[in-house]
């Protein structure tokens, strides 16, 4: 686009060599002409190139210069070399770029470079330049120690290795074409760390200063060189300022777009009054969607804001004033051709309100990160006129301005204009939609391509000359950029003023002379060309006023800008303004000609576009194959239509989960965007669906752990067998939330990360990059912030706003009892694989107590054909106790004992109950409970069973209870659900209520815990509930008697069904197998420590599983199956073993020493007892009582099976220690240094997470210690032996020391809940909490 003003100029040469002197910049500091130049050449444009370019120009000022006089169009019409315009651009632009291009080239061939590449190569390296990394953030720290904040300790290790490999390419690599190729292991490597850069979100001055740091750590590499150390530093600095461009280029986005967000922000936050904490706030949830996703969403208000700021900004529009009545429509959820057109008609219908022009804006869904051009209207207006050239004559019939994209539309075939061509033939509306190669084009229905005849009040024979001009100007080829977010597609419309209609028919259609002649002037008159503007400009105003259609004069709409330019400087704003386009239209004898004007760039604003029909190619084939709509019919005309004018999102949400943490997330996911009622599936259950199934999804969200080594979750594995292209399309968009932990190195997160990739290939649409989320950073925030910013995506807030004021219904459930004595299901429950029968459980510990601290052996029979290995897992379901199931349904006794009433069940005996687990039988809610059930969905008219097999199978309500479901809170996305429900159950009625009450209470309470989570990630206020109320159980019981029981005329507030639906599934636990198939075919052992732990607030918890097994007596059954896992021993007995386990940790390495104490005792009887390797075993308890397998260990250390290293935290007269601390002690440390540096030890840390993080960190100190390894190097080395399974992990995060960590900020925030969640609620209200409701109950 060419403009006449320039905004921002180029500067001339600097006065020093910027590619030696100024050794680190960014493309933001790209300020002068050669700065420009040397970015261009970096990016491998070529001379050759540039001089397309100069064609180009001339092309751009040819087409795109209307106003050009009559001497610069015939210049333009000129060769490139002999126009004065082509010889300025080549001379100013493209032969300095040619030149800089050059310039680099003959720069990188110098001698110097082949002498850094000697002091660079491997034999140097390493020996001196291995420690550049870790030198380098030593330095960064100690002189910017506030960066630290950026880095945990493992990112610093991963990054300081990188930043050594990554040198080495740039200096062998970097002065040659490989810097320049996108698929180069170089350019592979900057990707690598753009995205690091990226994910910790440091600063671009960062760059610098880790340049200078590098440049300072290698120094000592260029003494004695045959160059100068300067010369060589330059000559590095170089090198590593072109190749850091690639890494930074991603991260300056990133951070040019959190910049102008804040400016945004700012803007609002004054429009609004935003106080600076509520600014803060918003710019908090913006960044962290920008982190994630690469751009953020603007809310519906901020939206409309943005939009009539962008036209107050707007330095060619005249008629601003009325800047602050614009109508903004919210059309971002629009994404079908048809649904976007709708809402063009229904633009143009609510813009002429009749007659009465309104300004409006109708915002469609912004541009993405990965789009050239947008969602695009290649129509500049709603309402243009077709331009017909005559092939022949060149005489044009219609607009002129539009002749070109009328002979476009006709050539390529996308329109058929009619066969009586006229000068006023409307054009269609081409829309161009992202995915889509060919555009859509519509015929938009006569009714509102509204037409003013235009006359004149004297002179009647213009009526006859058949002029006309549209009512509305929707102005469609302009983008708008709010913060940084660009929308490409916007129609905007004002008024016309009669200047530019005028201006339009004299230029554009010639209409000069023939209005002369028809008002009868003279046509030799000198001001013929003024007289007759005039003229037309009265009949335009007398024509416009005559349909009763709003248009504006020149004079009036003049004095309204100086008045806008007046209320502007009132409150402390300039306005900009375009003199040529504003004072300019007017003329002399209005205030607005005289007014200063200053025109300026001021954001927000909109922007010209360029016409991407011009230069986009539709394919060659002369409109064969082109897809061309005629849409009158399709179109919504009705005004009273109920049909809803937009498309419901439809989604599939798939889980691999073995734990049951990725499940858990997708079934809160599903209830944030249950009012599109997803479908959510297992990725086993995804390749089932056909591929019509398939292809009806709009969106695929996955969310998938990744087990082991590796490998995919149990119910994830078919997945990757199926194959996925034909079944997605580049209209389906998809998003992965990865699971794992970083401790397991190159597979963290690796099932996830396929799967994405996987998506990628096949062609759908990612709506980010793959999100992963690390256990062993503590970073299950992640999480929850992902799902809020997917429903964001999915679910924006202008659709949002528009299904909530439909007349659709959200779904309701409700229970269908079976008939009494009906037999449940349950009985054929598990397949015989999955039972296994208990024949040991007995204590470990000396003293041992299941209600206080136990830890139990337990054996498993196991069934035929059913093997394992050591080092497996085992999967049990656990089940919960009877007494919490019947405290449980005690809380919906009414409803239970009213259904059984109506089913006279009262009536019956024990023994007509199909199953009875209780003592007493007295009550008839007990009896209810194992009476059979499902729980059927109504929606829409329309019934159906639950999805949750579990709830729709004919189990018996205490099967479900007891199998199914799971009571605790462990899950905050389980309190958050409840919480909502209850608040959304309670909101009507507490708004209804004149006091507060109850009601109003619990809804401020729960919505503020709820909103913190949602707008903030933290859960601090729902953690000190789950603190006071650790399941479900607790809860209902403080508030059961308001919430699930009937008050007179009034339903409850829960009931059963709601609570069945929202409770989580029950999670398969996993526990280490502490036996061998060698030693034990036909049973397994389990090490299984029985969890019980108070709350901060005193409240007893009792671990479900392990109570569970506890309690087991021989001839039991239990649910469990044997997960395969890559934790095993090494396959020759001669390598050396350090085992590190505390507490139960030990089971997996019982079943490996089992092994071994046979195998050596077979080879004593062979004579082969030597090939055996060294064995350490560190063992951390807390005193002598609690020794697992006390005398088995002793015999085994005894006998030189292993050496036993025993660490207690708890044992009177010793000081406290760890098994981390045993590891690095004296002499032991030593020892076990010489064994990690022998490429055949192996290895084994099985615990909690934190626990094997220490160790990890010990053994790298030891490295460092013993054999003087730079830390990275002992670091890259611990990576080398994790890599070759020489380091495995089998790690866990107690469920537990879960809720302490959220429960210990929480401690004092139980009791005042209310004052720390609400502050700003007023007099008596603001010092009441859950524990005052739990005392007004």
């Amino acid at each position: 686009v060419v403009q006449r003003e320039a905004y921002r100029p180029l500067r001339g040469s600097s006065d020093c060599d910027p590619e030696i002197s100024r050794a680190f910049f960014h493309e933001d500091e790209c300020i002068t002409l050669e700065d420009n130049c040397s970015l261009f050449a970096r990016y491998g444009v070529e001379p050759r190139f540039w001089l397309i370019f100069c064609e180009a120009f001339m092309w751009a000022m040819k087409g795109h210069n209307p106003y050009s006089i009559d001497d610069e169009k015939d210049d333009l019409h000129e060769a490139t070399n002999k126009s004065a315009h082509g010889k300025f651009i080549a001379g100013m632009v493209a032969l300095p770029m040619i030149e800089a291009a050059l310039r680099r080239a003959s720069y990188v061939r110098q001698k110097v470079f082949q002498e850094l590449k000697i002091c660079c190569s491997v034999q140097c390296m390493d020996a001196r330049f291995e420690n550049v990394g870790v030198y380098m953030f030593d330095k960064l720290f100690r002189d910017f120690p506030e960066l630290a904040d950026h880095f945990a300790q493992p990112d610093i290790d991963e990054m300081s290795f990188e930043i050594y490999e990554l040198i080495c390419a740039i200096v062998q690599q970097g002065s040659s074409d490989e810097l320049r190729d996108s698929k180069s292991n170089l350019r592979i490597l900057l990707k690598k760390q753009s995205v690091k850069w990226t994910e910790l979100q440091l600063p671009i001055e960062m760059f610098s200063l880790m340049g200078k740091g590098i440049l300072e750590a290698l120094q000592p590499l260029f003494i004695g060189r045959n160059e100068s150390i300067e010369r060589l530093k330059s000559s590095l600095a170089f090198l590593f300022r072109e190749a850091m461009q690639f890494v930074l280029h991603p991260v300056l986005l990133l951070q040019n777009l959190r910049s102008e967000a804040s400016q945004f922000y700012e803007e609002i936050a004054k429009e609004f009054n935003w106080s600076p904490e509520l600014l803060q706030k918003r710019l908090f949830e913006v960044f962290r969607e920008i982190s994630i996703h690469g751009q953020y969403t603007h809310t519906a208000e901020e939206l409309e804001i943005g939009c009539r700021l962008a036209w107050r900004n707007s330095a060619k529009c005249i008629g601003r004033i009325a800047w602050d009545t614009l109508v903004v429509r919210d059309r971002r959820h629009c994404t079908h051709p048809n649904e976007i057109v709708n809402e063009v008609v229904e633009h143009l219908k609510l813009a002429t309100d009749g007659t009465s022009i309104q300004s409006v804006m109708t915002v469609f869904r912004p541009q993405q990160f990965d789009e050239i051009w947008g969602m695009r209207f290649w129509t500049s207006q709603c309402v243009r006129y077709a331009g017909y050239k005559d092939s022949e004559s060149g005489e044009i019939l219609g607009d002129i301005a539009n002749a070109d994209f009328t002979s476009y539309l006709i050539e390529q075939k996308l329109w058929t204009p009619p066969v009586e061509k006229c000068a006023f033939d409307v054009l269609p509306l081409v829309l161009k939609l992202p995915g889509n190669d060919i555009p859509f084009v519509y015929e938009l229905p006569k009714a509102v391509t509204q037409d003013i005849h235009i006359e004149h009040p004297k002179f009647n024979k213009v009526k006859d000359l058949g002029y006309k001009w549209t009512a509305v100007p929707v102005i469609n080829n302009m983008s708008m950029t709010l913060g940084g977010i660009n929308y490409t597609a916007a129609p905007f419309n004002g008024w016309f003023m009669t200047t530019e209609i005028a201006r339009n028919l004299l230029e554009r259609y010639g209409a000069t002379k023939p209005l002369a002649i028809a008002m009868g002037f003279d046509l030799t008159d000198k001001l013929l060309a003024r007289k007759v503007s005039a003229e037309l400009e009265s009949a335009i105003l007398y024509s416009f006023e005559k349909g009763k259609t709003t248009v504006v004069d020149p004079e009036t709409v003049g004095h309204s800008f100086v008045t806008h330019c007046k209320r502007e400087q009132s409150v402390g704003r300039e306005c900009p303004a375009q003199w040529s386009w504003v004072g300019g239209l007017v003329g002399p004898t209005n205030p607005a000609w005289h007014l200063e004007m200053r025109d300026f760039y001021k954001t927000p604003r909109f922007n010209y576009c360029c016409e991407p029909w011009q230069v986009v190619d539709l394919g060659g084939n002369n409109g064969q194959g082109k897809i061309k709509v005629d849409a009158t019919d399709q179109i919504v005309l009705e005004k009273d239509s109920q049909k809803l004018r937009f498309s419901m999102p439809k989604v599939l949400i798939a889980y691999g989960s073995e734990t049951g943490t990725a499940e858990s997330i997708a079934t809160s996911l599903a209830r944030l965007l249950k009012v599109c009622g997803p479908s959510v599936l297992t990725l086993n259950e995804v390749p089932e669906l056909t591929n019509q199934q398939m292809m009806e999804y709009t969106h695929i969200i996955i969310i998938c752990s990744t087990f082991g080594a590796g490998k995919p979750p149990t119910n994830a594995s078919k997945f990757f067998d199926s194959e996925l292209k034909g079944r997605v399309t580049a209209d389906m968009h998809f998003s992965v939330l990865a699971l794992g932990s970083s401790l397991y190195l190159a597979n963290f997160c690796k099932v996830g990360k396929a799967i994405h990739q996987k998506m990628e290939a096949a062609g759908a649409r990612q709506l980010n990059n793959v999100t992963c989320v690390d256990a062993a950073q503590g970073r299950q925030n992640t999480a929850f912030n992902w799902c809020s910013l997917i429903k964001k995506a999915i679910l924006p807030e202008s659709l949002t706003s528009q299904v909530e004021s439909s007349i659709i219904a959200p779904p309701s459930y409700k229970i269908r009892w079976n008939v009494v004595g009906a037999p449940s299901s349950s009985q054929e429950r598990l397949p015989k694989k999955e039972e296994m029968r208990c024949v040991k459980n007995q204590e470990l510990f000396e003293d041992g107590d299941i209600s206080n601290r136990s830890t139990r052996h337990i054996e498993l029979e196991l069934p035929k054909d059913v093997v394992y290995k050591a080092g497996d897992h085992l999967s049990i379901t656990p089940v919960n106790n009877i007494d919490m199931v019947s405290r449980f349904c005690r809380c919906f006794a009414h409803e239970l004992e009213s259904i059984a009433a109506k089913s006279e069940h009262n009536r019956t005996s024990s023994e007509s109950s199909p199953t009875n687990n209780f003592r007493t039988t007295s009550s008839s809610w007990q009896l209810q409970m194992g009476q059979s059930f499902n729980v059927e969905c109504v929606e829409n008219d329309r019934t159906t069973l639950h999805p949750a097999k579990h709830l729709s199978n004919n189990n018996s309500l205490s099967e479900v209870l007891q199998r199914h479901v799971d009571f605790s809170f462990t899950a905050v996305s389980y309190v958050v659900d409840l919480l909502s429900f209850i608040s959304t159950k309670l909101e009507n009625k507490a708004a209804s209520t004149p006091k507060p009450g109850l009601a109003w209470y619990f809804v401020r309470i729960a919505k503020d815990a709820v909103e913190e989570y949602y707008q903030s990630g933290e859960s601090t206020k729902l953690d000190a509930i789950v603190a006071k109320y650790p399941t479900i159980v607790h809860f209902l019981e403080r508030f059961g008697s308001s919430l699930c029981e009937a008050k007179p005329n009034m339903q409850p507030v829960l009931k059963l069904v709601d609570v069945l639906t929202l409770m989580h599934r029950v999670k398969p636990r996993q526990y280490s197998i502490s036996s061998s198939d060698v030693t034990s075919p036909d049973r397994l052992s389990l090490t299984v420590g029985v969890l019980n732990y108070n709350t901060r607030v005193g409240i007893s918890v009792k671990g479900v599983c392990s109570h569970y097994l506890g309690g087991l007596m021989p001839g039991d059954t239990v649910n469990a199956k044997v997960i395969e896992s890559s934790f095993k021993p090494p396959s020759s007995t001669s390598c050396p073993i350090i085992m590190i386990g505390a507490g139960t940790g030990l089971a997996p390495f019982m079943a490996f020493l089992r092994e071994r104490a046979l195998a050596m005792k077979t080879a004593q009887s062979h004579d082969h007892a030597g090939r055996f390797g060294e064995c350490h075993l560190f063992h951390g308890c807390r005193s002598d009582k609690e020794i697992l397998y006390k005398d088995q260990l002793m015999e085994w250390d005894s006998d030189g099976v292993m050496q036993l290293h025993l660490a207690q935290s708890r044992q009177t007269g010793k000081p406290k220690q760890y098994v981390q601390d045993c590891l690095g002690d004296d002499p032991t440390g030593k020892k076990i240094a010489l064994l990690l540096s022998k490429p055949e030890t192996h290895v084994y840390i099985c615990g909690d997470a934190s626990m094997a993080k220490s160790c990890s960190e010990v053994c790298i100190e030891l490295l460092q210690k013993y054999w003087n390894m730079s830390k990275i190097t002992a670091t890259q080395h611990i990576s080398s032996m994790h890599l070759n399974d020489h380091w495995q992990y089998d790690v866990w995060t107690s469920q537990s020391k879960q809720l302490d960590l959220g429960i210990k900020t929480s401690i004092d925030i139980s009791e005042h809940l209310m004052n720390e969640s609400r502050r700003s609620m007023i007099g008596e209200f603001s010092g009441h909490s859950l524990d005052s409701i739990d005392k007004s109950i």
